[in-house]
């Protein structure tokens, strides 16, 4: 290292004197033409006339020089270099070696005169005597041995393998036959290094085979064959060495054996590495002449190096090996797992403190990290980030990929010392131009605009890492899926030039992923916490690096406090409170739904960061109040405590006059406590009422958005303040709802947000007050006594309470909805704190009470509600971990609940748990939590095939989550891998329907059908007697189907006896192939019996449209309790009806409406009970799933049905609308468009009934399809499967002009149709694509034009090529045009879709908001993506259009857009823009996706 400062010591002085002198431009020679003094020469000066005219600097491009002379000129050099490389026979004649005098051969005879040669060599005899009779041995490597044993002096030993070399010379010369003379060097080369290794392995053996006793222990003593091995080897890499400076060894031969000497030392292997450091940092001169032997070496050190920092227990040696505890490790180095502490504790250390005073690992730390100093150093380039193509040894990418720290951060002997500073600098200089380097090659040195210009770059990196979430699965974890892989695909090559601070590309990733977290055109409640997650991992990683760069080491390893001053504000702050000034949703329109649920996202997403401490809303307040942005402005409202009384007289007078309810009501929506989920009433949407104590609560989620239009238009006509809701500052608005962690250490935030909003006085105390009486409120239901009491006086207890003093659910939930997102969190969070009070009371023995199961579930919902995701999950879990417990007690009581309520309550728990299962699953430890938990409810010895129905929900869950999570498989696949299978052959097994027509007892089982809530069945011995009996269960399926579809239609009925069949089914297996059966002959109903079922075939008309809503919420309720499989139903069922009446096969059509009904009601995302189409409380209650419980578990069986069970779906639905149509592909003009618009709009009396429900069946099919579409999983699942195979929808079935029609349904669900008129339409729509793409619908545009190509025939081909050419010219003329006409325009399309918003238009927007992301920029990544053929129509057209050259003035932009684009698609062709290679990359901070 000290040489590559130019301070060369005396002791590494060359012993020969180099011909030329030191490094010069020019180098002098002794006989040169400048020192000649020629008469010219004193005149004119030297005049040097160089070999190729012109610039001696540059390239000699314009000299025509011969190829055939090359030729021969590079011959003449292989020649003379092969000549130089062997010993020729010059002619003359050599000096003849005398063998007979001069060498004799060792014999068993002469070894006392050996002894006596050896003896006098190791002395001071001069060689030229004992050159007269040198030892011969019959093996060349014996001689090793002897110099060894005697000690002989290194150059006394190198003459004597010298006169061995003469002597086999000598000996090859005299035979008759010549053959070719070997290299010597090469030849002692491989001796030597065979014999070394021969001892080698010995010390190594016997290093492995003693125990090791921990760091610093002294090794047992070595048995005298070791012993004799060791100083063998000692010696002889003493000579190594000697032979190796004197030339003897092949150079290249022999540091390429003394690497692999240490590649292939196992982990773990720390003493013996210890033993051959030494001779690693002898030769680091040698190596770092040579890049590839650098490069393999600086692998060799990074692995070992990251191995020591990731492990802490460092190796798996027979005896253990005890850990060093690296207390910081998280803060300083890349943590290895996402749930890290944040740099910045308490005692920060380096994370190599620990090794500094282990004797063991002390000389081995510092030994790889001097020789990776000096790599980068001496040879930078074995560093720099390459494609290897050839040499498996060598992956893609650079060693410092495998590095957690820079190596300017490793540590150096000598402590903090003003040299060893310097060298610092220099290795931080050396590992920017590393950077740089590694970032040309991996543009393939493609200096293309595009990339050089931020804008092109930063777009690249954007849409990577969209591209990266779309495709990510978060649905499982394993190795290759998980948090971990997900963030080095994103921020793998996201690090700025200086390593830590934040870079403008990283700020654009951070605002992506908040875009992503809260955009309408992505769905999941999981995306907010994988941002939080992200971010906390991204943030740690940056001041892990800042602690690592500030903190200055003494000799005891102390650390400046200088490195906890970046602890104090948050590394994406910043760049967070930019995007909520700019791009965040507010409210602007009550009646803008995507406005509302991007508002929701935004809180739910602030949520996690606060709690992950990304975004610090302490500072965040301080930022507004020194900014000013929380002054109320004079015609603006503050916001208003959720109590406050009417300020107008008129008001109270009006108030006064109605109910004390809507005067609570009316108060809260005219409150700044922003609901920006519902402005619905209550009493709208729960009718009939429902009481906690009878029928299960209402579960409070999204309204769908035809309520919401019409109660918001009633809100504003009777409340005149609730406009000027939607009028405050956006950071009112996000102050207002933002939710604090409700912690003690949080209480400073709490308060000064309340002063903030509230101000001092009465309207703080009032805010406080309605939010205690609202807790008070669910805390008195939750402890009503005797609710779940185990004691004998039940009944009597309750029939004296009154339930008018208590209020109900609805009652609860009107205040609660009012109330802003902040109250929310804080009211659930205190009322889930009780209930687990309660349930761990009641286990330890302390309590008789616990709280009704509904009334958890009401919890559950509220939570749920208020999007307190993460509360929700952490209550499921501590819930989750007492049931063992609560069950015990019970049956130590001798309970009558024993045995029902924790399965019940479990079930409860398994459904919120699968509807969060995203967000579950990205907590590795809760997930282990959740299933130890399950498996303990369940109990491993429990029959899957005979069970109840929530033990068979439970179980269904605990396969699911097994089977997608890698993490459980290894820490309890011993315990439950064999009763998975048994899980999955009682639940997850296809089934075929049954179809028999047996003796029907029309009163089987009549009482139970007639009352499903009684209590005094026993589902066990009623699922015997049907198991028994195929003829029994026939009468019960025919009973409970003519109760649903004859007798009752009333909603509460229809859930109770669907609950009751799913009871049933659990414990009789054989009745899942009857429901399956019975379905499939009502709606292939035109089979003409061949079905079976005659009997209810015979009572039931299929066309009677009045009780297919409760056979499709029947048959909802049997698939969320896993009775049946949905590919199943969409199997046996589905396909053959849609497909007879597709056919337009006789009498089809009732059962086709039938199934297109049921689809309808399974495929939609579940919902609350549909309210009335008026308001008001009409005869005909809509029927709908009840329990927020199986809504869930439905959308559950939603996610995990195979994804071609919906293709055929949504081809059977459209091959059915469009079978009158004959190809045209839904463009009537009466056709699908209307129909959407008739059903989303606002509703008339009954018009959604009269028109849909009544209209013909292909009207009704496309209504079907279009709202199936619409499903937010739908989409995502479609989109996300055809991105990795779009040849789902090449079916034969459908025409191509059918395949794109169903493509654009689901790509654009919303959107009206393309029309195929004017001239060249499919130009028209290509460009169409072109235009309206922005970064969320890139991919959809991809799919449209990669279904078009694969769809053409040969003939047909080079059209379509031509047509996307063009109209990518005209995309990019058109945005040439406008930009000259306008610009202030930013070169972005108009687009449709943006997250920001209007109020953020008077405020400077970041460069590149999602908005400007969008049109011609897109254009060359998504023509990337597409086939070479199509960039090749491109370049051609965009040379057409320069060559024409007529374009003058304002269209020289023009020009400049197709040059860019024409570089765009050169340079994707290569890969060099492809958004992928932007993860390749730059190593710094360790952690590449190639590592």
């Amino acid at each position: 290292m000290m040489a590559a400062f130019g301070i060369l010591s005396y002791e590494h002085r060359p012993l020969k004197r180099p011909r030329l002198g030191p490094p010069d431009v020019y180098p002098q020679d002794p006989k040169q033409k400048e020192d000649e003094l020629t008469a010219l020469n004193v005149k004119q000066g030297f005049n040097n006339q160089p070999a190729v005219s012109g610039d001696e600097h540059g390239s000699a491009k314009n000299v025509n020089f011969n190829p055939s002379k090359i030729s021969s000129n590079f011959s003449s050099i292989i020649a003379e270099k092969l000549r130089c490389n062997t010993f020729p026979d010059t002619g003359k004649r050599k000096p003849q070696v005398n063998q007979k005098d001069n060498f004799w051969l060792v014999t068993a005879r002469s070894q006392s005169s050996i002894n006596n040669w050896f003896t006098d060599l190791a002395g001071t005899k001069p060689l030229t005597q004992l050159a007269k009779k040198v030892p011969i041995f019959s093996k060349k490597e014996e001689v090793f041995g002897y110099l060894a044993k005697y000690s002989v002096p290194v150059m006394r030993s190198a003459w004597m393998i010298k006169m061995t070399c003469a002597y086999h010379a000598a000996i090859t010369e005299t035979k008759v036959k010549k053959r070719h003379v070997i290299d010597p060097c090469i030849e002692w080369t491989q001796i030597i290094t065979k014999y070394l290794w021969e001892q080698l392995q010995k010390v190594a053996e016997f290093y492995r085979q003693s125990p090791s006793q921990g760091c610093g222990s002294p090794l047992p003593a070595p048995p005298a064959e070791v012993e004799t091995a060791m100083k063998q080897w000692e010696y002889n890499e003493k000579l190594a060495m000697f032979m190796f400076q004197d030339g003897m060894l092949d150079r290249h031969e022999f540091l390429t054996w003394v690497l692999e000497c240490f590649e292939k030392i196992r982990p773990g292997e720390d003493e013996l590495l210890r033993f051959l450091l030494p001779i690693l940092l002898q030769y680091s001169g040698e190596f770092v002449q040579s890049a590839y032997l650098s490069r393999r070496l600086a692998y060799f050190c990074t692995r070992r190096l990251n191995l020591l920092l990731s492990d802490g227990s460092l190796g798996p040696g027979p005896g253990g090996h005890p850990a060093h505890g690296i207390s910081a490790q998280q803060g300083n180095a890349l943590p290895p797992t996402p749930t890290s502490q944040p740099a910045g504790g308490n005692q920060p250390q380096t994370p190599f403190t620990d090794f500094y005073i282990c004797p063991q690992h002390r000389p081995v730390v510092f030994g790889l990290s001097c020789m990776l100093q000096s790599i980068v150093l001496c040879c930078p380039s074995a560093l720099v980030w390459h494609y290897s193509l050839t040499d498996s040894r060598i992956k893609t990418g650079s060693p410092l990929d495998l590095l957690p720290i820079a190596p300017s951060n490793l540590p150096m002997p000598g402590g903090n010392s003003s040299f060893n500073q310097q060298v610092r600098a220099k290795v931080r200089e050396i590992e920017e131009q590393i950077k740089e380097r590694g970032q040309a090659v991996e543009f393939r040195w493609s200096f293309d605009k595009c990339q050089e210009t931020t804008a092109g770059f930063t777009i690249s990196r954007v849409l990577h890492t969209l591209e990266v979430l779309d495709n990510h699965s978060f649905e499982k974890s394993d190795f290759s899926n998980s948090l971990d892989s997900l963030y080095n695909r994103i921020f793998g090559s996201g690090q700025s030039k200086d390593g830590h601070e934040m870079s403008p590309d990283d700020d654009a990733v951070v605002t992506l992923l908040c875009e992503w977290a809260v955009s309408c055109k992505r769905s999941g409640p999981h995306r907010a916490m994988v941002v939080a997650k992200l971010l906390e991992k991204r943030q740690t990683e940056i001041e892990a690096e800042r602690c690592g760069e500030s903190e200055v080491v003494d000799e005891k390893g102390s650390v400046s406090s200088g490195s906890l001053s970046a602890a104090t504000l948050p590394v994406f702050q910043d760049v967070l409170l930019q995007f909520l000034d700019t791009q965040a949703p507010v409210l602007t329109e009550p009646g803008n739904e995507s406005e509302r649920v991007e508002f929701s996202n935004l809180v739910l997403l602030f949520c996690e960061l606060i709690r992950h401490d990304v975004f610090s809303h302490n500072i965040y307040m301080c930022t507004l109040i020194s900014r000013g942005d929380l002054a109320s402005d004079s015609h603006l409202p503050r916001p208003r405590s959720p109590s406050d009384e009417p300020s107008d007289e008129s008001e109270r007078k009006e108030q006064d006059a109605g109910s004390s309810v809507k005067m609570e009501d009316t108060g809260m929506s005219e409150s700044m406590e922003i609901d920006h989920n519902s402005s619905a009433n209550f009493d709208e949407m729960f009718s009939p009422p429902m009481h906690c104590e009878s029928k299960g609560s209402p579960s409070p989620e999204k309204p769908a958005p035809e309520q919401e239009s019409k109660s918001t238009a009633k809100d504003k006509g009777m409340d005149p303040a609730f406009p000027l809701v939607y009028e405050q500052p956006r950071h009112i608005q996000y102050a207002t709802h933002f939710p604090i962690p409700q912690e003690e250490s949080a209480s400073h935030e709490c308060n000064q947000r309340l002063v903030v909003l509230y101000g001092v006085g009465k309207q703080r105390d009032e805010a406080r007050h309605a939010i205690k009486k609202i807790t008070k409120d669910i805390l008195k239901v939750l402890n009503r006594k005797s609710t779940a009491e185990t004691g004998g006086e039940e009944g009597q207890k309750r029939k004296r309470s009154k339930p008018e003093a208590f209020p109900t659910a609805e009652d609860i939930f009107s205040k609660f909805q009012h109330l802003s997102h902040f109250d929310q969190h804080q009211v659930t969070s205190q009322v889930s704190r009780n209930v687990l009070e309660q349930i761990t009371s009641f286990a330890l023995g302390m309590s008789y009470h616990l709280p009704l199961v509904q009334h958890i579930q009401f919890i559950f919902d509220l939570m749920e509600y208020s999007l307190n995701i993460s509360g929700l999950i952490d209550f499921a879990i501590q819930l989750l971990n007492e049931l063992s417990l609560v069950e015990a007690e019970l049956l130590l009581k001798s309970s009558n609940l024993a045995g029902s309520y924790t399965t019940g309550l479990c079930l409860c728990i398994v459904a919120v748990l699968r509807r969060y299962h995203s967000c579950l699953i990205l907590n590795p430890d809760q997930t282990a939590q959740v299933f130890d938990g399950l498996r303990i409810v369940v109990k491993s010895g429990v029959n899957p095939a005979d069970c109840s129905s929530a033990e068979r929900c439970i179980l269904a869950y605990l396969y699911d989550l097994y089977t997608s999570c890698s993490h459980l498989k290894s820490k309890f696949g011993e315990i439950f891998s064999e009763f998975c299978s048994k899980v999955k052959n009682s639940i997850y097994y296809n089934i075929d329907p049954s179809d028999s027509n047996m003796l029907w007892d029309q009163m089987f089982m009549i009482d139970a059908i007639a009352n499903p809530t009684a209590h005094n069945l026993n589902h066990s011995m009623v699922g015997k007697i049907l198991n028994d009996s195929p003829a029994n269960r026939y009468s019960f399926v025919c009973n409970v189907l003519m109760d649903v579809c004859v007798d009752h239609r009333d909603p509460e009925r229809v859930n109770d006896i669907g609950i009751l069949c799913a009871e049933l089914t659990a414990y009789c297996r054989s009745l899942s192939a009857e429901w399956l059966g019975v379905l499939k002959a009502l709606c292939c109903s035109s089979n003409n019996g061949n079905c079976g079922f005659n009997d209810l075939l015979c009572n039931v008309d299929v066309s009677d449209l009045s009780f297919h809503d409760s056979l499709a919420t029947f048959v909802a309720i049997l698939i969320a309790r896993q009775c049946l499989l949905l590919e199943d139903l969409v199997r046996c069922v589905a396909i053959p009806s849609l497909l007879n009446a597709a056919c337009s096969e006789q009498d089809s059509e009732p059962g086709a409406r039938l199934t297109c009904r049921i689809l309808l009601h399974l495929f939609r995302t579940p919902q609350r009970n549909p309210c009335p189409q008026d308001g008001t409380k009409s005869d005909k209650s809509t029927v709908g799933i009840r329990s927020s419980c199986d809504r869930h578990l439905l959308a559950a069986s939603q996610n995990s049905i195979v994804v071609g069970a919906v293709f055929a779906v949504l081809k059977a639905v459209f091959m059915l609308g469009d079978a009158e149509l004959k190809g045209s592909g839904f463009s009537h003009p009466a056709g699908l468009d209307d129909i959407g618009e008739d059903d989303m709009g606002s509703k008339k009396s009954g018009g959604r009934n009269v028109s849909i429900e009544t209209a013909s069946l292909v009207v009704y099919a496309k209504y079907v399809l279009k709202s199936i579409c619409q499903q937010e999983w739908v989409g995502e699942r479609c989109l996300k499967s055809l991105s990795e195979d779009s040849s789902a929808l090449q079916d034969p079935v459908l025409v191509n002009i059918q395949a794109q029609r169903l493509l654009q349904l689901i790509c654009y669900p919303h959107r009206q149709l393309d029309s195929e008129e004017g001239e060249n339409p499919q130009r028209q729509r290509i460009k169409r694509i072109l235009q309206n793409m922005d970064q969320w619908t890139m991919r959809q545009s991809s799919l449209e034009l990669q279904l078009m190509i694969k769809q053409s025939s040969n003939n047909e081909l080079y059209s379509l090529l031509e047509n996307i050419a063009k109209a990518t010219i005209e995309v990019f003329q058109k945005s040439a045009e406008m930009n000259s006409s306008n610009p202030t325009w930013n070169g972005s399309a108009v687009s449709g879709s943006s997250v920001s918003n209007s109020n953020s238009a008077s405020k400077l927007k970041p460069v590149l908001s999602s908005s400007e992301r969008s049109g011609v920029w897109l254009v060359a990544p998504l023509i990337g993506k597409l086939p070479t053929s199509v960039q090749g129509h491109v370049l051609k057209a965009a040379g057409e259009e320069l060559e024409k050259g007529q374009h003058l003035g304002p269209s020289s932009r023009k020009e400049r857009d197709r040059q860019k684009q024409k570089r765009d698609h050169t340079s994707s062709s290569s890969s060099s823009y492809a958004p992928s290679s932007v993860s390749k990359g730059i190593w710094y901070g360790g952690g590449s996706l190639f590592s």
